[in-house]
């Protein structure tokens, strides 16, 4: 090798070292920043497998919140319905009601006919003994 390709690789060198001339790496060899390096991408590889993770259960999140909104309808729905039915079954009971009592008054009015029929034919048998 001659002196320019020493001259061109120590400068490629030099080139190549410049990151680590930050204050950061003061104090730390080279292992140190390997080591660090190593930690560094294994977190961030962490963090992205994480960050899918988190995504995914967002996306469950948003469904199940799409579900419960969905059964909150339903039930409303449902209850609505259901109130519908209990006023519907009301008004039944209630004209049910209104047609026993009217029943009642007219039965109560045949009873007092049949009684003053029965007197009637009572006093005729007295009249005719």
């Amino acid at each position: 090798m001659s002196s320019a390709d020493y001259k061109k690789k120590i400068e490629e060198l030099k080139e190549n070292l410049k990151p680590f001339e930050n204050e950061y790496f003061k104090g730390l060899t080279y292992e140190h920043i390997a080591a660090l390096a190593k930690k560094s991408i294994k977190i961030t590889a962490e963090n992205t497998e994480l960050e899918h993770k988190l995504e995914s259960l967002k996306e469950q999140y948003q469904f199940l919140s799409e579900c419960h909104e969905h059964a909150i309808s339903e039930k409303e729905g449902l209850l609505e319905s259901y109130k519908k039915f209990i006023d519907i079954a009301k008004q039944n009971s209630d004209c049910f009601e209104y047609c026993m009592q009217s029943v009642e008054k007219e039965n109560e009015r045949l009873r007092e006919r049949i009684k003053v029929m029965e007197q009637k034919q009572n006093e005729a048998d007295k009249e005719r003994t």
